[in-house]
């Protein structure tokens, strides 16, 4: 059986015969299945998020806002593309440790321009040669991009484990208090900026879903 196009897809999502939110399960189906290739074909799953916005473009839908022909659709971008918090791999390991793109490639971004609508980013601290202040710029940066839920993580530096690591200059990491210095760093900023923290590690923007649970103590551990 032949897989429907973008443009049949578009046009059941038109015509009420289908919801975004059912086609990113599908999605999510055929990447989890053990007889295709969707485990080795994706380096990371976004599903809260994705399933997220696919709500938030069927909510939109019905209250006839359609803000161009792809909203709704679920894509996937091949890690040759840059999307703002994430690192670009390419495919090698030897780009492992290169820091996470400041900002979405032009497709990336035309994409979220057309209806992609939720943005999450991953902050790590305690990376060699980072201080306090990099880390405030790299968050203004950050808040520049609107992500709509921030997470911020210490580096693990696990050499014995990770091969990769065994290249870095162990003399370039933060000390301890370095680290707990930057972690401060880092949440002050970002609730300074707006953002609400969550938990330990965790940020939303103020209008976010997880923001307005925590908010109405609606979250439970």
């Amino acid at each position: 059986m032949a897989k429907p196009t973008i443009q049949q897809l578009a046009a059941d999502l038109a015509a009420g015969r289908t919801t975004s939110a059912a086609l990113t399960e599908q999605a999510f189906a055929r990447i989890d299945d053990a007889k295709g290739e969707g485990k080795r074909a994706f380096i990371k799953v976004y599903r809260t998020a994705a399933l997220a916005a696919a709500q938030a473009s069927d909510a939109q839908r019905k209250a006839g806002l359609v803000p161009s022909p792809l909203a709704g659709l679920p894509v996937s971008i091949k890690n040759l593309c840059d999307v703002a918090g994430e690192t670009t791999l390419s495919g090698s390991i030897a780009l492992d440790d290169a820091p996470p793109a400041k900002q979405d490639a032009p497709v990336v971004a035309r994409l979220r321009a057309a209806g992609i609508g939720n943005l999450n980013f991953d902050l790590i601290y305690g990376l060699p040669l980072q201080t306090s202040e990099s880390i405030r710029k790299t968050c203004a940066h950050v808040v520049a991009m609107a992500p709509d839920r921030i997470a911020c993580f210490g580096y693990a530096h696990l050499p014995r484990l990770k091969a990769n690591q065994r290249k870095i200059d162990e003399s370039k990491l933060p000390s301890q208090d370095e680290r707990i210095e930057q972690a401060d760093a880092m949440a002050e900023a970002l609730v300074a900026a707006g953002y609400e923290r969550i938990g330990i590690d965790h940020f939303a923007g103020p209008g976010d879903k997880l923001a307005l649970a925590a908010g109405a103590g609606r979250l439970h551990h």
